[in-house]
């Protein structure tokens, strides 16, 4: 029996990760990664997509974790209705005014000509992209995560890149025409 406090933490520890493991040899467990990896897929194809339907779905993606999550850790609830509040307004209303060239062009004065990504203002539709990627990010880090659920995460955040993408090239294309 352990009885320093460095042996009592090393046993538990150990005895935690031999636990985790005979959890993730289960078939619900296998289940579980087989699901991820075809929810992985389904994320993949939303790429192909265009600039609201990425948006769409990645709000979507975290109201369901805000459901889901937020009824086992309360404490995740307001970092996802944050990310959702970003998506929904910041974003979206970015779209809607680049849509308009005219309208876009007077938004532009309004930013900074310092900070610029690609030759257009960074605003909030960056911003918010920015600050979801940074949120993925973190979760891809998490010691203990799945290879099969960072993949999801990873297309997430590959799916939020390709957003900006659009996005800068609808920044261009209304400064420009």
């Amino acid at each position: 029996m352990p009885t320093s406090p460095k042996d009592r933490l090393l046993a538990g520890l150990n005895k935690d990760w031999l636990n985790r493991q005979k959890a993730f040899g289960t078939k619900a467990a296998a289940d579980y990664l087989r699901g991820l990896t075809k929810t992985t897929a389904e994320l993949i194809s939303i790429r192909d997509t265009d600039i609201r339907t990425i948006v769409d779905m990645e709000i979507l993606t975290l109201e369901h974790e805000k459901e889901l999550y937020g009824k086992e850790d309360p404490t995740v609830i307001s970092s996802l209705q944050s990310a959702i509040n970003s998506l929904m307004q910041d974003v979206k209303a970015a779209i809607i005014t680049a849509e308009v060239p005219e309208d876009y062009r007077k938004a532009a004065l309004t930013h900074s000509s310092k900070r610029q990504y690609q030759g257009v203002p960074i605003d909030g539709c960056h911003e918010a992209i920015n600050s979801h990627s940074t949120r993925l990010d973190n979760r891809i880090r998490t010691v203990g995560v799945p290879v099969q659920e960072k993949s999801s995460l990873i297309a997430r955040k590959e799916n939020m890149k390709h957003a900006k993408q659009l996005y800068v090239a609808m920044q261009k294309k209304a400064l420009l025409g």
